[in-house]
């Protein structure tokens, strides 16, 4: 999170900050003590949960993650043939749309007959890419729109899909098999929620006591 004064230059300065809180509804003071709350967090989360720290994941919880790590992420590269104008975000003539999907099946074909994949990413696709190799792509489950998830779902390591037509786009996908790009992201992910865990715990173990004060008034 940016501190306050990066936040406000980010907005544009102090009244469109104060601009901000009116849209949000809040105070000043309640961005003051959220930020110092935020703060907090990462502070304890940086200094008892990242690697090598105390709090760390055991060496059990290494390899257990190690296991469920292949099961957690996807590693693709796709072309994207977009079916909406970029600069309007309006959807493209049904004409255009068509000869989209000709040339997506196209491509499609040649790739599952095994044309260089990179080769067809650098002459078609059209968005959401580097321009520049390596076009891998590392995305954890749950966070791909639906249609590329259950296409993924069906495809073997080295498989190409048929088009994937989501609300914007004709996407022709290729599965990897998951190497450890991303594993240290996934050790991160452990660690947070191991954090949570425990300050929930911690809180969930505090016990309230009601004393009984005033059982002994005797009313006259």
């Amino acid at each position: 999170m940016l501190n306050k004064e990066e936040f406000i230059s980010k907005l544009g300065g102090i009244k469109a900050f104060r601009k901000f809180l009116n849209e949000n509804k809040t105070t000043e003071a309640a961005y003051d003590e959220m930020a110092y709350n935020d703060a907090l967090y990462q502070k304890v989360l940086d200094e008892k949960y990242k690697a090598g720290k105390i709090n760390d994941l055991t060496e059990q919880e290494y390899e257990t993650a190690k296991t469920t790590y292949p099961y957690e992420y996807y590693k693709i590269k796709q072309i994207i043939l977009t079916t909406i104008d970029l600069t309007s975000g309006k959807s493209l003539s049904n004409i255009a749309i068509n000869q989209k999907e000709t040339l997506a099946k196209h491509i499609a074909s040649e790739a599952k007959k095994g044309t260089n994949f990179d080769e067809l990413i650098a002459k078609y696709s059209e968005d959401a890419i580097d321009k520049e190799p390596p076009y891998d792509l590392y995305y954890r489950k749950g966070t791909l729109l639906t249609e590329i998830e259950e296409a993924l779902q069906n495809l073997s390591i080295g498989g190409v899909s048929a088009p994937v037509k989501t609300k914007y786009a004709f996407h022709i996908i290729i599965k990897e098999k998951l190497d450890d790009g991303v594993l240290d992201e996934y050790y991160e992910s452990l660690r947070e929620k191991k954090y949570i865990k425990d300050l929930r715990d911690v809180v969930d173990a505090e016990k309230i006591v009601y004393y009984k004060a005033y059982e002994k008034i005797e009313v006259e």
